[in-house]
């Protein structure tokens, strides 16, 4: 099996058949990869949801998207894991670019690409997209994207996964820094998806600056500093990739 698809979800009933129904029509052979949905505690319809869509549920109750991911990779069968967020709209070319790019070069153990967002005004929606893409290329060995981001399956549980202390956060930055170590992180540009856009609006727009203090920390002291994200209202968004 080349993928499992890994997504973390918690109280998304909202946003996620969106995202499922972009799932669904991913270009790439049913037999060739899997969909892993960990439900982080949900309260609301999340699992009956996904359910209803016929992807695995596996139940991760200790809170945190960095326990979240990590219990995915821990269940995962394909040779690559991908992950993204439970409101994001993925292409249908989203897997095949992911496995050009490992097939392009062997030395590549991760693969990240621009997120743009779909519920803003067109110039926030491109400034997320292209931010995150420069900002990814900024530190020498790349940066992952946790909100779009591929990993060579046994490379990531041999540097260590997602998990540092109890830290429920930041776990594309703790990752970085642990399998850059493993070998090459590739920054594609047609490596695209949709995210919503609610973690940056308006005060909360200081997150990416959050993000980049974070990453910091986590390679040069080995901690967050900042374990929390923005709250946000949830809502759904009637976008299609």
């Amino acid at each position: 099996m080349d993928f499992s698809v890994v997504i973390p979800v918690l109280n998304e009933e909202e946003n996620l058949p969106p995202f499922l129904e972009s799932i669904k029509k991913l270009d790439y052979p049913k037999d060739k990869y899997e969909v892993l949905i960990v439900d982080n505690g949900s309260t609301d319809k999340s699992v009956e949801i996904v359910e209803k869509y016929g992807f695995k549920v596996i139940h991760e109750p200790k809170k945190g998207i960095t326990f979240a991911r990590q219990r995915g990779l821990e269940e995962s069968k394909g040779t690559y894991y991908i992950t993204t967020d439970a409101d994001a709209r993925v292409p249908e070319n989203w897997l095949k670019v992911a496995k050009a790019d490992f097939d392009a070069d062997p030395e590549v153990v991760g693969v990240t690409g621009p997120s743009f967002a779909y519920d803003s005004n067109v110039f926030v929606n491109d400034v997320i997209g292209y931010a995150g893409y420069y900002l990814a290329r900024i530190p020498r060995e790349n940066s992952l994207m946790g909100c779009n981001m591929a990993m060579k399956t046994k490379e990531t549980l041999a540097c260590g996964g997602f998990l540092l202390k109890n830290y429920k956060f930041y776990e594309d930055s703790i990752i970085t820094t642990r399998i850059s170590k493993y070998g090459k992180i590739k920054v594609d540009w047609e490596f695209k998806n949709l995210i919503s856009c609610r973690r940056y609006k308006g005060i909360k727009a200081l997150n990416i600056f959050r993000n980049i203090i974070n990453f910091a920390s986590v390679k040069y002291t080995n901690r967050v500093i900042s374990d929390s994200l923005p709250r946000f209202k949830r809502k759904s968004a009637k976008v299609k990739v």
